[in-house]
């Protein structure tokens, strides 16, 4: 879209991405927004643009990629919590009960609300 030529890198995980991009092994780098952006607040890296169709609420000064110049570039990932389909029940149990427990402390809760008011401003647009 954008017409530049890269080399892609690939890294198992962010934290590797993030080694390399501050030790200058790579110049730029495409990852999830969640891992980079304490290290943003920080001051040690720097986000050049969101993925996304929208800016994102928790830094509303930087542009979208499509804002950025590339017109209509957009993408988008999810997640979710996984374990092995053979994992026993009780194991289940346990994991579900201590996410529950997380996803009810203040910070966690702060945290979604940002993305649950984002996600809600999409569907009110669509």
């Amino acid at each position: 879209m954008s017409g530049i030529d890269v080399t892609i890198v690939p890294y198992k995980a962010s934290g590797d991405v993030l080694v390399a991009l501050r030790g200058g092994d790579v110049q730029v780098a495409f990852d999830m927004l969640a891992p980079i952006l304490s290290q943003f607040k920080s001051g040690v890296v720097n986000i050049i643009g969101i993925t996304s169709d929208r800016r994102f609420p928790g830094i509303p000064d930087i542009p979208t990629i499509a804002e950025s110049g590339i017109p209509g570039y957009q993408a988008s990932s999810w997640n979710a919590i996984s374990a092995p389909a053979k994992t026993p029940r009780t194991i289940i149990d346990r994991l579900n009960k201590e996410i529950n427990v997380a996803l009810a402390t203040p910070e966690v809760k702060s945290s979604f609300s940002i993305l649950e008011s984002w996600r809600a401003e999409a569907r009110l647009k669509s």
